[in-house]
């Protein structure tokens, strides 16, 4: 999937190099940043304090960068996309960690998704008013990283329990989105934007474990972006 991407891109480049010899394109970059929220329902098969933090992972922050050029209209481009999620749960008097009594406890969690792909985007102008509104759809390789640190205190068994793990995946990705933008003087543009990003990881992988398991990581962006048209 990933040398699928690498060639995309490169085609991408050499077209755009031939264009630009032509003298007929715009190029664009833009940046956004917002608030980002993972949609889809938390398994079932959680409960206790790791459904705790499961739930406190589906909220956190997105970065994203957009690259590329208009060739009559319609931009063709890069687009990068970073999910980050942290969560830090204590607990006390619960069964958790394969079945072992715990007078108490914490989980701590650093959770990152990282989505790059190639993406169309094509906007309408809002006559005399120098706004637009645009839409846009991507597809590319989302990677999956989840670390977590967990400390089980006074167990069953009278002693602590510490250890880390780490999950890690990849899978294909989509991305749609709409913004409403300002321009000023045809050059900077600035505005809000959302976006819905369906994907589900089936092979995830956690070192501590011979077997995968699976995560639906539907998200919802929405944030402000700021870019520039040349």
């Amino acid at each position: 999937m990933k040398n699928f991407v690498c060639f995309a891109v490169l085609a991408l480049l050499v077209q755009t190099t031939a264009i630009v010899q032509a003298g007929n394109l715009k190029l664009f970059g833009d940046y956004s940043y917002g608030w980002s929220r993972i949609t889809a329902a938390t398994s079932s098969d959680l409960s206790g304090p790791s459904k705790d933090v499961a739930n406190g992972l589906k909220s956190g922050t997105y970065n994203q960068f957009e690259i590329g050029t208009y060739i009559k209209g319609i931009g063709i481009g890069f687009i990068h996309n970073r999910f980050n999620s942290d969560a830090n749960i204590s607990y006390s008097d619960v069964v958790v960690l394969y079945n072992s009594y715990s007078k108490n406890g914490s989980i701590v969690n650093d959770f990152s998704l990282n989505f790059n792909g190639l993406e169309l985007r094509y906007n309408i102008p809002l006559l005399f008013t120098g706004m637009h509104i645009g839409a846009k759809c991507g597809l590319g390789i989302e990677s999956y990283k989840n670390k977590g640190y967990y400390y089980n205190a006074d167990n069953i068994n009278g002693q602590s329990l510490v250890f880390y793990t780490e999950t890690t995946g990849s899978s294909f990705c989509s991305l749609l989105g709409a913004e409403l933008s300002y321009s000023l003087l045809g050059v900077i543009n600035f505005g809000i934007e959302a976006s819905l990003m369906p994907g589900k990881f089936n092979n995830l992988k956690q070192d501590i474990h011979t077997t995968t398991i699976s995560y639906n990581a539907m998200r919802f962006n929405a944030g402000i972006h700021i870019g520039v048209t040349l």
